[in-house]
């Protein structure tokens, strides 16, 4: 019942949006692994503000390489049928083994996502 209350705000809130400024573009984002979170409102959000979705896909975070990161929020964003172009936000800090990433990986990260997909941060120049 909250999960229907709350999406029903969040309808309010995007249908107030787009009626006071006609043509605006709202996009959302959130967990990049939308399978391990089975109780947020995605379809809510999907329906409401989804003229794209921006999932946070942090590698690092999990131990992950950023292939196989990506590749497991594919399949789950798949696997949810949301409807809003995917632009992933990725990590850039540390790799698992705590070096930065490398130029090489960066750009293939580039290569498989759409154009705009981001990055999070930098890894720092002290490091």
């Amino acid at each position: 019942m909250m999960l229907e209350v709350e999406a029903a705000l969040l309808d309010k809130l995007c249908e107030g949006i787009r009626a006071a400024v006609p043509g605006v573009w709202l996009g959302y984002t959130s967990f990049g692994w939308v399978g391990y979170h089975p109780t947020f409102p995605f379809h809510a959000f999907d329906r409401s503000s989804g003229d794209a979705f921006f999932p946070q896909v942090y590698w690092s975070d999990r131990g992950v390489s950023w292939s196989s990161g990506r590749a497991e929020a594919m399949q789950m964003l798949e696997a949810a049928r949301l409807q809003a172009p995917v632009w992933i936000v990725q990590s850039n800090d540390d790799t698992p083994q705590g070096a930065s990433p490398a130029t090489a990986d960066l750009n293939a990260f580039f290569d498989l996502t759409p154009p705009y997909s981001s990055l999070w941060e930098f890894p720092s120049s002290a490091s």
